[in-house]
């Protein structure tokens, strides 16, 4: 089991979800339009959580192929799908209570759906993977 043992890790991961393509944090032009109410979409990852994330990535690309189904539960604002869109996975879908989901990027690669957690619509069996975080 690896455990996060200083925030040096963060950096690293968060350099390394860079190097892969992976990282969704925005930049400061878009953070400020944000700010201002120019744009609407949803602001996705957190800089905290890149070890989190990266050490999610790194599994997934290790156990599922990137035709596999996948799920993540409490999807929004989370930087899971979007990355592994980017990284090329194709079946994506995301559960959450967030009515505000219509907002989240992809919406024409990803699916998205508000419902609760624990009474799903998904048919047993029908992902790969479930991740949450």
């Amino acid at each position: 089991m690896d455990v996060l043992k200083s925030m040096s890790q963060v950096a690293e991961a968060r350099s390394e979800l860079i190097r892969k393509g992976a990282s969704c944090l925005e930049r400061f032009p878009k953070s400020l339009l944000r700010r201002f109410r120019l744009v609407n979409d949803v602001s996705v990852g957190d800089y905290v959580k890149s070890w989190d994330v990266l050490a999610t990535l790194k599994f997934l690309e290790r156990e599922v192929e990137v035709g596999e189904p996948i799920l993540d539960i409490g999807c929004f604002a989370s930087e899971v799908l979007v990355a592994l869109h980017k990284l090329g996975y194709t079946r994506l879908t995301g559960a959450d209570l967030d009515p505000n989901l219509k907002r989240m990027p992809f919406q024409e690669a990803i699916r998205y759906q508000a419902c609760n957690f624990m009474k799903t619509p998904f048919p047993d069996g029908s992902f790969r993977a479930i991740t949450s975080k």
